[in-house]
């Protein structure tokens, strides 16, 4: 896994070709604003809806805070064999750097 700092985020987002970027906050918080690009898969329904993400492509993986996320992350990076970005102190960072 990659932590990335809330300052490169854009970066990657440019960058990093057929990246996943995944939302894990709660869908009332992805509809208020979101990374550019996300897809909503909400923490509680993670294992309902994970399909949705494809096997050996990017992932960038977000919660609110950058507690939740971690988890997530290192799951996804053993069972899809993908390069994970994790969001370092989450949405509320990437807002607060902007």
């Amino acid at each position: 896994m990659i932590t990335v700092a809330p300052e490169e985020v854009n970066d990657i987002l440019s960058k990093e070709k057929k990246l996943q970027v995944i939302d894990i906050r709660k869908y009332s918080s992805y509809k208020k604003s979101h990374l550019p690009g996300a897809t909503s898969i909400p923490r509680e329904r993670f294992a309902e809806f994970m399909n949705k993400i494809e096997k050996d492509l990017p992932i960038l993986i977000y919660c609110q805070f950058g507690m939740k996320s971690d988890e997530i992350g290192l799951f996804l990076e053993k069972k899809y064999n993908s390069k994970v970005y994790i969001l370092e102190g989450g949405y509320e960072a990437y807002i607060e750097s902007m």
